[in-house]
């Protein structure tokens, strides 16, 4: 997917403007980061579909009735989406989030109708987390900053929001596996955001 810059602009309030706009770079559905957790997630979903199979055909044996196909399938399903979920997530990634840096805020775009976005002047944490090679994390939020890495992928998915005063406020996002992270990093400082941790 391109970036549609004139998307963006028109969700900017008035007297913003974008700064800097980017999305995540080509990376692998396995890294140090989650592999014990994708293996876990695979094994523990084909045991789940085993045992669900071996309880459905013991039932319907001990009846005495016919095996139903379209049952056998349902009870595979909800294993097999568990197990695929991570490849969608992925994709969605890679294909539909744009990162954006305005002069007051940092916004995930998904599409006009749906974004996540802090103020950069309200930040009460910014990490930045260096990957090598020039690619990394950008945390932003408290809740972010405290939480391991591997969790930013699942912050760019999907940010963290909690309901304050009757509104609902994101307290947490990231920007997963950019390139530049150093120049962007200078840029969050130049229009006032502090970094308070990097690695």
């Amino acid at each position: 997917m391109e970036i549609n810059i004139k998307a963006i602009d028109r969700i900017l309030a008035e007297g913003e403007y974008i700064e800097w706009v980017g999305k995540a770079e080509p990376f692998p559905l396995l890294h140090d980061g989650n592999k014990k957790r994708l293996y876990l997630r695979w094994i523990s979903s084909v045991a789940v579909a085993v045992i669900l199979s071996i309880l459905y055909i013991a039932s319907v044996l001990s009846r005495g009735v016919e095996i139903r196909v379209a049952a056998f399938v349902i009870i595979l399903c909800v294993p097999a989406i568990v197990a695929l979920k991570p490849i969608w997530d992925k994709r969605y990634l890679a294909d539909n989030l744009v990162y954006v840096i305005t002069n007051l805020r940092a916004i995930i775009y998904r599409d006009e109708k749906n974004q996540s976005s802090m103020s950069l002047d309200k930040l009460d944490g910014l990490w930045i987390h260096e990957k090598g090679g020039g690619v990394g994390d950008i945390a932003f939020g408290a809740a972010a900053v405290t939480a391991p890495a591997h969790k930013y992928f699942y912050y760019a998915l999907s940010a963290k929001t909690r309901i304050i005063e009757e509104k609902e406020i994101v307290i947490a996002m990231a920007f997963y596996n950019i390139a530049l992270v150093d120049r962007i990093r200078s840029l969050l400082e130049t229009i006032g955001a502090k970094v308070i941790r990097v690695n």
